[in-house]
Parts: structure tokens; C-alpha cells; sequence
């Protein structure tokens, strides 16, 4: 697959920026970048906002891939933990279904997260955590 997609794009560059033949962009964007990583990207309140959306996905894949996994094992809502069983129904319609494979039900997961905002996510991680509002 490599090899087919290196004959239709060709080698890509780390960074594009290798790509400009201008010598006044290509140094105007370096100097951005720069900029970004010295004031924006260490700057200690997005640092602080990144730790704590790290917890919330950790939080959120943490309860929903295990309650997935038993899920996959014991073949039956009805013989999964309490946790585990409401884990599932939050989920809703989104949730793994009997027939699919072990791979399947963690996409739903993935793709049950992944469409969650921000606020939601958050909202369900302190839920999870007993620090529900």
C-alpha cells in the first residue's frame, strides 16, 4: 500500500514547508513556528487543558472499552456488572451489538467518542468519576 501511494504522491517531506521555493515564505512561516512553539504550545494553561482532556479520554475509554470487552465475553447484557451494563446503555444506539466482532464494538467505541464535544465528553468523564454536576 506504501508503495502504490509513494507512486501517486511521491515522497512526501516531513514538512511542507520543505515544499516552498520562495525563500520569504518559507522563512515567514518558519519564524511562525517558531513563534508557536515558544508562546503557544508551552504556554502552562494549554498545557494544563491538554493533561486534563488526556484524563478524560483515558476516563472515557477506560470504562467504555471494558464494559465493551466483558460485553464481547459474557454474550448477554443480562449477565454483565451493573457498571458495565449502564457503561452500555449510555451509549445508547451507538452501542456494541451481540453479532460483531471484538473490532467492530471497539470502533463503535472510538466512534462514539470521537463524536462527543468537548463539554459532553467532559461531562460523562466526571460522571464516570463520581464528580457529576
Amino acid at each position: 500500500m506504501k508503495r502504490i501511494l509513494t507512486q501517486l504522491w511521491g515522497i512526501q517531506p516531513k514538512d511542507l514547508i520543505d515544499k516552498f521555493s520562495n525563500s520569504q515564505f518559507k522563512e515567514g512561516i518558519e519564524k511562525a513556528k517558531k513563534l508557536g512553539h515558544e508562546k503557544i504550545f508551552n504556554e502552562k494553561r494549554k498545557i494544563e487543558l491538554e493533561l486534563g482532556a488526556y484524563n478524560i479520554i483515558e476516563t472515557l475509554l477506560n470504562n467504555f472499552i471494558l464494559a465493551t470487552y466483558e460485553f464481547y465475553i459474557q454474550k448477554d447484557e443480562k449477565k454483565l456488572s451493573f457498571k458495565s451494563k449502564r457503561a452500555l446503555e449510555l451509549m445508547g444506539e451507538d452501542k456494541p451489538l451481540l453479532d460483531e466482532n471484538l473490532y467492530t464494538m471497539y470502533q463503535r467505541v472510538i466512534d462514539y467518542i470521537v463524536g462527543m464535544t468537548d463539554n459532553h465528553a467532559k461531562y460523562i468523564a466526571n460522571q464516570f468519576n463520581g464528580m457529576g454536576y
